[in-house]
């Protein structure tokens, strides 16, 4: 047990002789002391005269304080038993308190009975109090990672408390991960991620108090980045579709590969958000106020064609369907070269050949955007503003990727005169 767990809280009771109210009277304080750390409080509304005061007993004489002596006990006694429950939860949970801890819980007792609550009861908390914060993908993926430690749970037939996070969980939450679920290295590090972000806020607000999860590792592997080339762009551009639903679809999708915007901004946008041949909005994901990005003629098109909506520029459709349709478009649009898509589990490399559309997802119109800028010669910092890359690793893909194209380039015309 590491040290100072389990050493108790010691409260005291005495009248303030340095403090006299109107009436003559003494307010009464406590005093905490525990692992070097002392608390001193009054208790509200309990005033007495030093001659009603049982300094052996640190209560109130109810022979002399009158109809105050049973009130201010009872107040006492409440709070004696509070700072029981204190010691003996801090004793099960294997927690040497400190000033906070113990202040957190005086000022609000229902900590305790959280304190006693499953972990998942706590993630249901963190899910419940993020919803008004947080953006609707954000909270999917940290209910994808509750789902998953739920099974992992039910695997291991062990459950998950705050105190058992530790290296060896971590160990079996990995083994889990790539031996049974077959997850990608990718997707075990969002789990992680997730979890992480999770316990910063249990321990900021004293749920947990076991730090090994700091140095939980589990890094992205870089993955082959799937964009439209400028021909397979355009082509899909001016695909005459039969199918109005497949054309707004594609109409969406191009937008997004016109100006860089995720999907998630994409169906959010207005008519507010376009002013004198940009657009003008609030990020989501990364909570960026006013980012102003150029049309191009392109987007300008694509939005000229829907003018008659008064209030949105964009059709609207369902994130749960938008994939499943955009892979028909790119399908009968003809995308179809065989590229490799792989991906690592367990640090094993998987990969297989598939026909381009079927790897086309909403994410590609962000990716298409980013590279083809590149290889048409905008300047790295530039695209990197409009798309709003924050980590430089996330952006180098696409500068390799032009850079490979502008090789091959000069490779297929200088070098073969």
């Amino acid at each position: 047990m590491p040290p100072n767990i389990g050493i108790m809280i010691n409260l005291s009771f005495w009248p303030n002789k340095q403090k006299r109210n109107s009436e003559g009277e003494f307010p009464i304080y406590m005093t905490l002391t525990f692992n070097n750390n002392r608390i001193r409080k009054l208790i509200k509304n309990s005033f007495i005269n030093l001659k009603d005061w049982n300094e052996k007993q640190e209560r109130v004489r109810k022979s002399k304080g009158g109809k105050d002596a049973n009130r201010i006990n009872g107040k006492l006694e409440s709070i004696q038993l509070l700072v029981s429950k204190i010691n003996k939860t801090a004793l099960r949970d294997e927690i040497a308190p400190d000033k906070q801890y113990v202040l957190d819980r005086l000022e609000d007792p229902s900590l305790l009975s959280i304190d006693q609550k499953a972990f998942f009861s706590v993630f249901d908390q963190f899910l419940n109090i993020n919803r008004s914060t947080k953006s609707f993908n954000t909270l999917k993926a940290y209910r994808t990672s509750f789902n998953f430690l739920s099974r992992f749970e039910d695997y291991s037939n062990r459950k998950i408390e705050f105190k058992s996070i530790d290296q060896e969980f971590f160990e079996n939450l990995r083994d889990f991960a790539f031996s049974v679920e077959q997850t990608s290295d990718n997707y075990f590090s969002k789990i992680i991620a997730n979890l992480k972000s999770f316990l910063n806020w249990a321990t900021a607000r004293n749920f947990n108090h076991k730090l090994d999860y700091k140095k939980f590792r589990a890094p992205e592997v870089e993955n082959e980045v799937i964009y439209l080339t400028l021909d397979e762009l355009m082509i899909l551009y001016n695909f005459e579709f039969d199918s109005k639903r497949l054309k707004h679809v594609r109409d969406i999708f191009c937008f997004g590969c016109f100006t860089g915007l995720r999907f998630s901004d994409l169906i959010t946008l207005e008519q507010a958000n376009i002013k004198d041949g940009f657009l003008i909005l609030n990020v989501k994901k990364t909570s960026v106020v006013d980012h102003k990005i150029p049309l191009n003629k392109y987007a300008t098109e694509i939005l000229d064609s829907y003018s008659d909506t008064p209030h949105q520029p964009l059709p609207n459709i369902s994130n749960q369907k938008y994939n499943s349709y955009l892979k028909e478009c790119c399908q009968l649009a003809g995308i179809n070269s065989e590229i490799i898509v792989s991906k690592s589990i367990g640090g094993k490399r998987i990969s297989s050949k598939i026909p381009k559309w079927q790897a086309i997802t909403s994410h590609t119109a962000r990716k298409t955007f980013a590279t083809n800028s590149l290889i048409l010669g905008m300047k790295e910092m530039v695209v990197r503003n409009i798309t709003g890359h924050k980590k430089e690793q996330h952006f180098k893909k696409y500068i390799k990727i032009a850079e490979d194209v502008t090789t091959k380039e000069m490779e297929s015309t200088w070098d073969n005169i």
